[in-house]
Formats: C-alpha cells, sequence, structure tokens
C-alpha cells in the first residue's frame, strides 16, 4: 500500500475543509449574519468536525485503510487511535449504514441559501450557493473518485464507487 504524505492528505481533505468554511458562511449569509446565522454556521462546522469523527468510529474501522499511511484523508490513522480494526467485509454495509449521517453537510446550506434567496435576492448568498453546490457536488466527489477510490482495493464492494459506475 502506497503511503500518503501530509500534503497529500491535507489536499485529499481541502475540498471537504472548503465545503464546511463555505457552508458556514453561506448559512450566516442566509441569517444575514445575525446571531442564528452565526450560531447556525458553527453548528454547521461542529457537525462536519463530528461527522468526520463518526465516520471513523462507525466505518473507518472496516477499511483497507484503516491504521495505515494508504488512507487518503487521513481518518484510518485517527481511527485506529481511537477504535479497534474490523473485518474488511462489512466495509459496505457499514459505509451504507452510516453514510447518511454525514448527508445533510452537503444539502443544509443550499436550502437555508434557497429560501433566503425566494425571500430576499442577494448576489453574495447567490455566488455562495453556487460555489458551494460546485465545491461539494463536483469538486469534492470527482477528486475523491480520481485520488482515493480510484486506487482503491475495495471499490468494488464500495456502495459509493458503484453508484459512480454505473
Amino acid at each position: 500500500m502506497k503511503k500518503n504524505t501530509k500534503l497529500k492528505v491535507m489536499m485529499d481533505n481541502a475540498p471537504f475543509g472548503g465545503m464546511l468554511l463555505i457552508g458556514a458562511l453561506t448559512i450566516a449569509s442566509s441569517f444575514l449574519f445575525s446571531t442564528y446565522g452565526i450560531i447556525g454556521a458553527i453548528s454547521y462546522i461542529l457537525y462536519g468536525i463530528l461527522g468526520s469523527f463518526w465516520l471513523m468510529i462507525f466505518v473507518c474501522p472496516y477499511c483497507h485503510g484503516y491504521g495505515n499511511d494508504g488512507c487518503p484523508s487521513g481518518y484510518g490513522k485517527l481511527s485506529a487511535k481511537m477504535v479497534k480494526g474490523k473485518e474488511q467485509k462489512f466495509f459496505a454495509q457499514k459505509f451504507r449504514k452510516h453514510i447518511p449521517a454525514i448527508v445533510p453537510l452537503w444539502i443544509i446550506p443550499v436550502i437555508c441559501g434557497a429560501i433566503e434567496l425566494i425571500q430576499v435576492f442577494s448576489w453574495l448568498l447567490l455566488f455562495l450557493v453556487i460555489v458551494f453546490i460546485f465545491d461539494s457536488w463536483v469538486i469534492l466527489p470527482m477528486l475523491a473518485k480520481q485520488n482515493g477510490c480510484a486506487k482503491c482495493p475495495q471499490k468494488k464492494q464500495c456502495p459509493w464507487m458503484k453508484q459512480k459506475q454505473m
């Protein structure tokens, strides 16, 4: 298994980090940067961080990258510090079961932005929603598929990769 450098791990996580930051700005802007908007933005970022730990605890132990430097996101090494490794044959089942826990991260900013845009149009908010969609729905999946997923020995059993190959 090829070792990923710290720079590679940072590059792999950049689109997700960007998604969280742009999503938080979108939510804050949707509430006109009010107290509710700031609380919503902070909550969104915390949800993203907790969602990552959720995956590290409930999905990563079943992955081939668990506990080694071959994990593109670096989650595998962090996961090994939190939980014991499990049987890889259950990866697809655990992935399907636990990935819905983070799916709202891709939807919440768009909903908040759309609702506010309908009520009070803002070029800034429209720009943020477009950038968010481009980063989270185009760039992030494309880079994941090209970098981590393309070389993954579990891609044939991965529900996400099977969906992308159809």
